[in-house]
């Protein structure tokens, strides 16, 4: 098991030079995080401010908001996409270049006893998952991990008593599975 932290830190040498890319991807990651939440206010007040006082000037003022949101979120998201998947692209080709420069310079005898296309066929289909493992499931894993605390945040606002039954049967659900 002590092993597994230096593979971290052998993959993260990988992420160094994109530490821009994955700066301003993690900033769109905020913004759309942020927007989602927001996007519960502002329903919430176009329905309690707007629509029961039958304000014009409100709902259209909403509703403008409401649009400028949409479209800083498809912004965001857009950039957060093509940054995260650019950094995922450029990491898996650095760490191809350096697993075929590795396998170019090993030993003739190692391919003696292991097939050259089994060595190709692992080396593909292990970076094909990291490519994947980057580019998506982190992504939508930090997403989702600022949306529930963010959420939780929201929640304890609006209503800090009923924010405690919530959780209170939140951890009485998941307990069973756990």
């Amino acid at each position: 098991m002590s092993s597994k932290p230096s593979n971290f830190k052998r993959l993260a040498i990988f992420f160094k030079p994109y530490r821009t890319e994955i700066f301003f991807a993690t900033l769109a990651l905020l913004i759309t995080t942020f927007l989602i939440l927001f996007f519960g206010k502002i329903i919430k007040y176009l329905i309690d401010e707007a629509f029961a006082a039958k304000d014009s000037a409100a709902l259209n003022q909403t509703l403008l908001i409401f649009l400028i949101g949409i479209i800083a979120m498809a912004i965001a998201g857009y950039f957060r996409s093509s940054l995260i998947n650019f950094v995922a692209e450029k990491v898996v080709a650095d760490l191809r270049r350096k697993s075929y420069q590795h396998i170019i310079n090993v030993a003739p005898q190692f391919f003696e006893l292991h097939k050259t296309g089994d060595v190709t066929s692992r080396l593909t289909v292990d970076t094909v998952v990291l490519y994947n493992v980057i580019s998506s499931n982190i992504s939508f894993a930090l997403r989702n991990f600022l949306l529930f605390f963010g959420g939780i945040i929201l929640l304890i606002f609006t209503s800090f008593k009923l924010s405690l039954i919530a959780i209170a049967v939140i951890f009485i659900a998941i307990s069973p599975i756990i």
